[in-house]
């Protein structure tokens, strides 16, 4: 049996956020910095990078995401709803 681990950071006006309650709740605790999470999630390998504002439609952390995708190897989630898009993560 094989096992994979991704840790993920959720995004939400541009900030490292769980939310509480489920995604349609408007509670979420604040983690901290984007940076520092995933510098220290990064030592499981590959990351989960969720754009919550997108996947509710409310607004993108794109431009955090591309910056963060430089810095370490990461899954991205969240809105996806172009060719696009999903190109330029890639």
């Amino acid at each position: 049996m094989t096992f994979a681990f991704f840790p993920a950071v959720d995004l939400r006006g541009g900030k490292c956020v769980q939310l509480v309650g489920g995604v349609h709740s408007s509670s979420a605790l604040h983690l901290g910095d984007p940076f520092e999470i995933l510098e220290r999630f990064r030592i499981a390998g590959e990351v989960a990078l969720v754009d919550i504002d997108s996947a509710l439609g409310s607004g993108t952390n794109e431009d955090l995401i591309m910056k963060l995708l430089k810095m370490a190897p990461c899954r991205v989630g969240g809105g996806i709803r172009t060719q696009g898009k999903a190109l330029r993560y890639l």
